[in-house]
């Protein structure tokens, strides 16, 4: 298979594999109780970002961490820039406090934290227990904080990740639980596929 259909294989994949992840993470978390407001925070989140964690263990798995590093790079100037930007042309975007005060801070500290671990010219594996330590230091900050949001901001989650109600209630779980692991492997899969494409297309004459 060709550079280019590898890459376009694992692209779909890690966008079909998302998919099915947050939405059958989603319903699953809801039937076990959990606020929509967590799942936004926790699954929601963490399953939209599992396309990069793949592809990056995937790179360094197979000797190309530089593609980890330009597909972390990338990804956040594109969310931050181009994503953000374009929303903003579209309406005008509010942003309450609790943003400007925690959430854009935690985002430059990030920023500039790794590029201080950088500028020896890589990452050890020392450093990289600190940065995932501090990732998840910061999920539960924000699920500690996340009990103090209007409930307007609650309603939304509600509407944007109710599960839908099923007409056979026991076997609707295990749809989900099906959604939510066929997911990750098609997003493991997808992320095999886009990598081998990249490295391809990296040499010469691919």
């Amino acid at each position: 298979m060709s550079s280019v259909l590898l890459l376009l294989a694992g692209s779909a994949g890690l966008l079909i594999g998302a998919e099915l992840l947050v939405r059958g993470g989603s319903n699953l978390a809801i039937r076990l109780g959990i606020t929509p407001i967590v799942i936004g925070l926790t699954v929601v989140s963490i399953g939209t970002s599992m396309p990069e964690l793949a592809i990056g263990i995937d790179a360094a798995r197979q000797g190309s961490p530089g593609l980890a590093v330009g597909n972390i790079i990338g990804t956040n100037l594109v969310n931050l820039l181009l994503i953000l930007g374009i929303s903003a042309l579209i309406r005008p975007i509010p942003l309450d406090s609790r943003i400007l005060r925690f959430d854009l801070p935690a985002i430059a500290a990030a920023s500039v934290l790794v590029f201080i671990m950088a500028r020896d010219g890589f990452l050890d594996r020392v450093e990289g227990v600190v940065l995932f330590v501090a990732s998840v230091g910061y999920t539960l900050v924000i699920l500690r904080t996340s009990r103090k949001e209007s409930a307007q901001l609650r309603a939304e989650y509600s509407t944007e990740y109710a599960a839908p109600e099923p007409t056979d209630k026991a076997s609707r779980p295990v749809l989900d639980l099906n959604y939510l692991l066929g997911g990750i492997v098609v997003i493991v899969l997808g992320a095999d596929l886009l990598v081998g494409g990249a490295a391809t297309a990296a040499l010469p004459g691919g």
